[in-house]
């Protein structure tokens, strides 16, 4: 879990261990109401008399403290405004998981890392000061401390050529290691079905410190692999897309300049970044967005994930940091159309004759009354 330093964050900022049975018991303790957003982070029902019991046990034992940190906890639980996560890649090893939870539609305001522990009997939950302290977490990882330089490469794909792109990408890295551990040097020529059994390993064996088994983990959620007959047509886009070139033979392909330089850059990657944000759109409706960043030597590279194509592009750093702040923005909230009501026109009070004082209107018997000389005005 990505833990923000003691410099970053209040004296709050320690591990809360919450039971995940007692959540749901505790939130109709505190009458709210659940999102479909909070599905995201499977809490339990938990109705029997004895889970009822034992969450009021363990409420009993927190200290007033602790209760009123719990209680703002479990409601952004049950009622998140943008639930994200998020996987860290440091080197070729070092995962890092994380799921922030954000309390409202602003990132400044305090949010929550929430996590479970081995047995997934409790959630570790993590109190931020800000959501922006997760940003600028993320954002030390893709400066990685190294040269930065860029480029203007950047292509719209189909979810299925990227996903051919990133597994031609990871057999030139392959072939790479081969030929230094061979000590031999040959060009890197590949075959369709080579590409088609790269793709099948990244979805069966997702070994995610390669680039595609980490990227897919984007896109897999509503799109299926690429079948063998969708590679070949991706591989025929990728000609037509001067990423790669068919051989004399017209069975092999090799990388063109364009691809050799995406291919060459990403054989050294610092970190890599994957982040999925759920939401609530202005309609009422689920929404996700998405990215991954691949912190290669020395260019950054980022797939934005949009509903129908993906888009692989370099980026600077502060275009990086510009839409990381947007990954991790709670979207506006659903606000429900209200119909004005339409007020009737009431009738100017009559003044009272005798007194002087405004009259009352009496609906029962359709006239005028002065309070104050206790009778009827005259119609």
């Amino acid at each position: 879990m990505v833990v923000p330093t003691e410099e970053q964050t209040s004296p709050e900022a320690k591990l809360y261990v919450i039971p995940r049975y007692a959540v749901d018991h505790m939130l109709e303790s505190f009458q709210v109401e659940r999102t479909r957003l909070s599905e995201i982070l499977d809490i339990p029902d938990t109705n029997d008399q004895q889970w009822r019991e034992y969450t009021e046990k363990w409420w009993g034992d927190q200290t007033v403290e602790d209760q009123h940190m719990l209680r703002r906890i479990i409601t952004a639980m049950g009622a998140p405004a943008l639930v994200s996560n998020v996987n860290v890649i440091k080197g070729t090893d070092g995962l890092l998981n994380t799921r922030a939870v954000f309390t409202s539609t602003r990132i400044d305001d305090p949010a929550f890392f929430i996590g479970q522990d081995a047995d997934g009997n409790n959630y570790n939950v993590t109190y931020m000061e800000s959501g922006s302290i997760l940003a600028a977490t993320l954002f030390m990882y893709l400066d990685a401390g190294q040269e930065f330089g860029t480029t203007e490469f950047k292509l719209t794909f189909s979810t299925s050529d990227l996903i051919t792109f990133l597994g031609v990408i990871d057999l030139y890295k392959r072939s790479s290691y081969i030929g230094l551990m061979e000590h031999t040097t040959s060009e890197f020529i590949v075959t369709s079905q080579e590409v088609y059994n790269s793709v099948d390993d990244a979805v069966t064996y997702s070994d995610i410190r390669w680039t595609l088994p980490f990227v897919i983990l984007q896109i897999t959620n509503d799109v299926q692999p690429p079948t063998q007959a969708e590679i070949n047509t991706s591989i025929n886009t990728l000609v037509q897309r001067g990423v790669l070139k068919l051989n004399e033979d017209g069975q092999t392909y090799s990388l063109t300049e364009p691809g050799l330089f995406c291919a060459k850059t990403m054989m050294h990657t610092f970190n890599k970044v994957n982040i999925s944000s759920f939401g609530i759109n202005e309609s009422g409706s689920p929404a996700k967005k998405g990215a991954v960043f691949i912190r290669a030597d020395p260019i950054l590279w980022a797939v934005l994930v949009e509903k129908d194509s993906a888009i692989f592009t370099s980026m600077d750093l502060d275009t990086a940091s510009e839409t990381l702040s947007q990954l991790l923005s709670p979207p506006p909230a659903a606000v429900p159309k209200i119909e004005p009501k339409k007020v009737q026109a009431q009738p100017v009070a009559p003044i009272c004759p005798k007194c002087g004082k405004p009259a009352t209107w009496v609906e029962a018997y359709k006239r005028w009354y002065c309070y104050s000389c206790q009778e009827y005005l005259e119609a």
